[in-house]
């Protein structure tokens, strides 16, 4: 699955400018655990940082991961926490995944009988 819309580096600039902690691209970067010229070129639009480093920078900066992305349409939305929860579940074992399947069948099923 390919995601829509794109990553908001605007968004990511004011949310380094603006932040109660006022971080500096240095900063940001070590709490990253990049170099500070990855932080500089995802912030400055020259590289687009993978969906797992757009993750990381939400929990550092505090805000939902939607924030970060330009766009925030529903369907945008679902296919960004779908293809995470893709990827989350094919790192579990098989056990784990049987239950997880097991879950989504029971609530599938829930909401079918809701909407009739």
């Amino acid at each position: 699955m390919e995601l829509t819309g794109q990553f908001d580096r605007q968004r990511l600039s004011d949310l380094l400018r603006g932040s109660t902690k006022k971080m500096t691209v240095a900063v940001f970067a070590n709490k990253m655990g990049v170099s500070q010229a990855s932080a500089s070129k995802w912030i400055n639009g020259r590289q687009v940082p993978r969906l797992k480093m757009i993750e990381r920078m939400a929990e550092i900066l505090e805000v939902p991961l939607h924030e970060l992305w330009l766009d925030n349409s529903s369907e945008a939305m679902q296919d960004m926490y779908e293809v995470r929860l893709r990827k989350l579940i094919a790192t579990q074992p098989e056990h784990v995944k049987a239950k997880i399947l097991a879950m989504v069948a029971e609530e599938l099923a829930k909401r079918e009988k809701t909407s009739k």
